[in-house]
């Protein structure tokens, strides 16, 4: 395992140092645009809680004053996200073709002043300079540059995880480690599945190199002109068939295999995402509301007595006054959210008792005076 370690250590640091051949200026144009997108999901984060915290709060005098600085930010924010991804492109494709010219160079002259000619007829040289020709030959082919630039985005995706993480931390911290764990577990699947899959490809790359060999000769015009004539064009074609399939069979299997393993990365990204936790738990918000449901009483006329707008934890106190009316109001005074303390467990069903009973008291003591104030005869009394 440490030795694995090492040897990817030391080849991610290898392509790092592939990138010199870019030049200091773009190199530092292109790092610093790569760091910049990295942090905009955050930017972005943060800029869009404010602005649901902003309209959450209600229609008030200053309300779009108020709104309107977090939705100029998150505003910006995507804009420049968008810009710094389309001047990455060119920026890429420049540096690309310096580093892939320098590495090509680089093999032409090692091959040019190599003494010992006779080495380079040998195969497996031959396979060798094939594999760092730089030269892609089709889409799963990569070269030098691919790679360094690949690292340089490993190490900007490092950056915006730990940004996204310090702004989750702030919201809901008990989701970053199911977070974190999905996410590592995440990307080593998916490394060993692809350097599962890169292994069985260059372990087929001399059957590709015949393959080629008898596809130049089939349309080389003199060569391919005696296959046919002397009735070896079927055999030329069966023989380009077996050493193609010779090479992507064992790369096809794998590719099979990572595509039916792909409900495991899918459901570890799934759980930390879609994990609800009940009442009495971390980051657990509710709407504060007297007995925690609409009482009985209060059913019959007496009003829904609630702290609009009230989004504490459970276990914090909350600033915002109960709306209602007249006693009702006044008797939810004993409700927990209303005045800032540790919540009680139970003392929502008694704030709202205590309100139903002194709502009816008054009620009684209302209809006892007008009784007492209305003659024999009066139809009040």
């Amino acid at each position: 395992m440490r030795v694995e370690m090492y040897n990817a250590l030391r080849e991610r640091a290898l392509l790092l140092r592939v990138m010199a051949g870019a030049g200091p200026g773009l190199l530092l144009v292109i790092v610093v645009v790569t760091v910049a997108a990295s942090l905009i999901p955050a930017v972005s984060a943060v800029a869009m809680a404010m602005l649901v915290g902003r309209v959450a709060d209600g229609p008030n005098a200053d309300f779009l004053a108020s709104a309107a600085v977090p939705l100029v930010v998150f505003g910006a924010a995507l804009l420049l996200g968008h810009a710094l991804e389309v001047v990455q492109e060119p920026l890429f494709f420049l540096a690309t073709a310096r580093i892939d010219g320098a590495h090509r160079a680089e093999v032409a002259r090692l091959a040019v002043t190599s003494p010992a000619f006779a080495t380079l007829e040998r195969e497996d040289v031959r396979n060798l300079v094939w594999k760092a020709r730089a030269d892609p030959g089709n889409w799963t082919e990569k070269t030098p540059a691919d790679g360094a630039l690949t690292q340089l985005k490993l190490l900007a995706h490092g950056v915006s995880l730990v940004s996204l993480s310090v702004v989750l931390v702030a919201f809901s911290w008990w989701v970053l480690p199911l977070l974190l764990v999905a996410v590592v577990a995440h990307t080593m699947i998916g490394r060993r599945n692809a350097m599962r899959w890169y292994d069985k490809w260059l372990g087929g790359t001399d059957q590709g190199r015949r393959a080629e060999v008898w596809a130049d000769a089939i349309f080389a015009p003199a060569e391919g002109k005696e296959l046919r004539v002397f009735g070896f064009g079927g055999w030329a074609v069966e023989r380009v068939t077996a050493h193609v399939r010779s090479m992507f069979e064992p790369v096809w299997a794998v590719g099979v295999e990572n595509m039916r393993g792909q409900w495991r990365r899918f459901l570890l990204v799934l759980l930390p995402l879609t994990n609800r936790l009940r009442d009495g738990r971390p980051g657990r918000r509710r709407r504060c509301r007297v007995g925690g449901r609409r009482d009985r009483g209060l059913r019959r006329g007496l009003g829904d007595v609630r702290v609009r707008g009230c989004r504490q934890p459970r276990g914090e106190g909350c600033s915002r006054r109960p709306e209602g009316t007249g006693a009702v109001a006044r008797g939810a005074a004993g409700h927990p959210g209303a005045r800032r303390g540790p919540h009680v467990p139970g003392e929502d069903q008694r704030a709202s008792a205590r309100a139903v009973r002194g709502r009816r008291l008054q009620l009684s003591r209302q209809r006892a005076e007008g009784a007492g104030r209305a003659g024999p005869g009066d139809p009040a009394r």
